[in-house]
């Protein structure tokens, strides 16, 4: 039998089930997420920004860069602010003295004069005073600029194509009627006038605005230079001071104008009601003093002596009455008001006293009709009578005391009486000198009033103050106040760090790539060999990095590889057979495979390398070798030997299958029996087989020899293949049960892998067999 003729044994037995095996390391892995929901934090956010902080920097430049540029292109604004005092401290000349009084504007007042110093009228007065028609920026007609036209030399060509224009609409007669309706649209046209554009401009550019809290008007003016939006500021402010003083002077010539003629009129109907008063009291015997009649004076006095002499009366009376009515008995005579303060009753009462005391003494030793006794008894009665006698005296000076008040009463009642008929003829001619004298003091008053008023707006035009005064006036500014070239470049920045990050957003989300081998373990559940950075070489620098840099880090990724292959207990349908395959072309597999082997080889083992990849092979350019007559398909027909298949490397000893494309009609020579009988019989030479096979997505067979083979490596390309795609082929070749040892990734760059994972090494995290070990 040939050498590799297949083993019927491995052919598909109808009795046999049909079917993936039960595999029971398939249960160590767990279900795949093709698409597992991100949990990124803040930290996650920032990390995806520093990775993409050039972006971030050179959109910033760019958009500073414009903004930059922007702010230089742009025609400068200067502006200067005069500082102008509405109201405030005046002289108060509506009164006698001359003190100062604060004037009350409210807001609504402030803006109000803001709204004058902004008028069309203001403005014109200061465009005629600093002659702003003769200056460039308010004329435009004293610019000298070019046209465009003459900036893209076209002047010339201009002018020709007008002059044929005119000739071609005089051949066919149209001139006069194109002249006519020109001239008619510029007599319908409006005139603008230049100073009311002037006007216009200068009012663009004027800005006043209220201090806050404060009776301050800021009066900003813009211009194209410095010196002249000084001037403006200042001559605004100093026209709007004149204008108030001039308006103040106008009222008060109005004023006294209305005031003379007023004065006059009133002078002379003063005059005469003063007269009419005068002639009147003269007639009627009206004699006043301090604006009173002598009845009237009269019938005031008599009216407060009536009250006096009722309330003397009415005193009297009382005291009579109850002298009248407590004189019965001698203790309760004692008790009136007039008794008490006699001093005779005082007197008597005090030698009663002591009498009385003496009496008690003497009562001690004798009896009442001893001599001594009856000696004081007898004074003791005499000065009782004494007292008796006092008290009906003065009870009858009480009486003659009333009679004298009632008399006093009668006599002024009686006066009271003729004064009454006195006044009662004297009331009607008195109610029309009251209203004779109200006409004439309401008169008096209004004269008086006009003539003061008079004498203080007189006064006032000496001391006229405009209400409004320059507090600052307006500087030369230093530096232009548009265009904000900070401000500009500040926007520039900020827009150009939120563009660039929200750029950097949009890249990290739509970057659909494995990154790190922790991202790529999460999304297959498969574990993760080696990342292989990428080396300076591309073809056979490629495969030469494991022979002439042995300790390099992509040699010891491969190493890895080994290593943890190696520590895997699995034996598959062909021993010893470890093949490499990639979910699409491009990944990679091929120089890792050839590397893989060369490294075994290098190290003693002894290797054969077998490239069955149909439709696109690389290992014979990656050994620097052309297409060869002697390949796989010769020899899987049988036309050749192994021995002239075999190309041996001469540095690792490695020996190599090469393949060629295959043609319309060696079809029929690729079998898979014969493909895995020569991968069996391989296996049984040779310490490990190395298997370069086609991507996943390009043929069907790959799935066959992935099933047979003791080890299955999927090679994944950093930062290029697309999830999906390998998740979808690692799917596919668990549901025909093939057991995946692990994915490496390939060609990664090292300086961009550190932006996304968090150690500097390119190894990954080792494989759970290898920390079981451990």
């Amino acid at each position: 039998m040939h050498p590799i003729e297949p083993d019927r044994s491995l052919r598909h037995q109808p009795d046999q089930p049909v079917g993936p095996p039960q595999m029971p390391y398939l249960v160590a892995y767990p279900p795949m997420d093709p698409e597992p929901e991100p949990q990124d934090g803040g930290w996650d956010l920032l990390v995806k920004l520093w990775r993409r902080k050039l972006l971030i920097l050179g959109v910033v430049c760019v958009c500073g860069g414009v903004a930059v540029l922007a702010g230089q292109s742009l025609a400068p604004r200067y502006e200067a602010t005069a500082e102008v005092l509405v109201g405030g401290l005046r002289p108060e000349v509506s009164r006698n003295s001359a003190e100062l009084a604060q004037t009350n504007m409210d807001a609504d007042a402030i803006r109000t004069e803001g709204h004058v110093i902004a008028s069309r009228t203001l403005a014109e007065k200061v465009s005629k005073s600093l002659a702003l028609n003769s200056h460039p920026e308010f004329n435009p007609s004293l610019r000298q600029e070019e046209t465009l036209a003459e900036k893209l030399g076209i002047a010339a060509a201009a002018d020709s194509l007008g002059k044929a224009a005119g000739a071609f609409f005089a051949m066919f007669g149209g001139t006069e009627t194109e002249t006519d309706e020109a001239d008619q649209s510029e007599k319908r046209a409006p005139v603008v006038d230049q100073g009311s554009r002037i006007v216009s401009k200068l009012l663009s550019g004027l800005t006043v605005e209220p201090m806050a809290r404060s009776h301050v008007l800021n009066i900003t003016a813009a211009a194209g230079e410095p010196e002249l939006a000084a001037k403006i500021a200042n001559r605004f402010a100093e026209e709007y001071v004149l204008h108030r003083l001039h308006e103040q002077e106008g009222a008060i010539r109005r004023a006294n104008g209305w005031l003379d003629e007023r004065l006059t009129s009133l002078q002379t109907q003063l005059s005469e009601a003063e007269a009419a008063v005068e002639i009147y009291r003269r007639e009627n015997n009206l004699f006043s003093v301090r604006s009173e009649t002598v009845v009237g004076q009269q019938m005031a006095e008599l009216n407060s002596r009536l009250v006096e002499a009722r309330s003397n009366l009415a005193e009297a009376e009382a005291k009579l009455t109850h002298a009248e009515a407590t004189a019965g008995s001698a203790g309760d005579a004692e008790s009136i008001p007039s008794v008490l303060q006699s001093p005779l009753i005082i007197s008597l009462r005090t030698e009663k006293s002591g009498l009385e005391r003496k009496i008690a003494e003497l009562r001690a030793e004798y009896t009442d009709k001893h001599p001594t006794m009856v000696a004081m008894l007898a004074q003791f009665s005499d000065i009782e009578q004494g007292i008796a006698t006092e008290i009906e005296r003065i009870i009858a000076g009480l009486r003659q005391e009333a009679d004298i008040a009632r008399q006093r009463l009668d006599r002024v009642e009686a006066r009271m009486g003729e004064v009454e008929t006195q006044m009662g003829a004297s009331n009607a001619q008195t109610v029309e000198l009251r209203q004779l004298e109200r006409e004439a003091e309401a008169t008096r008053a209004m004269y008086e009033s006009l003539l003061l008023r008079s004498k203080e707006t007189a006064f006032q035009a000496g001391i006229l103050e405009p209400g409004a005064k320059i507090l600052s006036a307006a500087v030369v500014p230093g530096s232009a106040s548009f265009p904000p070239k900070k401000l500009l470049l500040v926007v520039g920045v900020l827009a150009g760090a939120v563009i660039g990050i929200v750029l950097a957003l949009i890249i990290e989300k739509l970057d659909n790539t494995f990154r790190t081998p922790e991202d790529l373990e999460d999304h297959t559940s498969i574990p993760n060999l080696a990342v292989l950075p990428r080396t300076a070489r591309r073809w056979s620098g490629r495969c030469d990095e494991v022979v002439r840099r042995p300790l390099s880090p992509y040699t010891d990724a491969l190493r890895m590889i080994w290593a943890q292959l190696s520590l895997e207990n699995r034996k598959g349908d062909l021993p010893g057979v470890t093949l490499f395959t990639s979910a699409a072309a491009g990944e990679g597999k091929s120089h890792t495979s050839c590397s893989y082997a060369r490294l075994m080889a290098a190290e003693g083992k002894k290797v054969v390398l077998v490239d069955l990849d149909w439709r696109q092979p690389t290992q014979h350019r990656l050994f620097g070798e052309k297409f060869r007559r002697t390949d796989m398909v010769n020899l899987l027909s049988g036309d050749v030997s192994p021995e002239e298949a075999v190309f041996v490397d001469r540095q690792t000893g490695l020996h190599v299958i090469f393949n060629g494309r295959l043609g319309k009609s060696q079809g029929r020579a690729v079998q898979l029996d014969r493909i895995l009988a020569l991968l069996r019989t391989l296996s049984n030479y040779y310490d490990v087989v190395v298997v370069d096979t086609s991507p996943l997505q390009v043929t069907p067979m790959v799935l066959h020899l992935a099933r047979a083979a003791d080890r299955v490596v999927m090679c994944v390309k950093w930062g290029s293949t697309r999830r999906q795609a390998v998740v979808g082929e690692v799917r596919n070749l668990l549901r025909v049960g093939v057991h995946v040892s692990g994915t490496v990734i390939t060609q990664v760059e090292p300086k961009k892998y550190r932006r996304y994972s968090e150690g500097s090494s390119y190894y990954a995290r080792t494989s759970p067999v290898m920390r079981s070990a451990a």
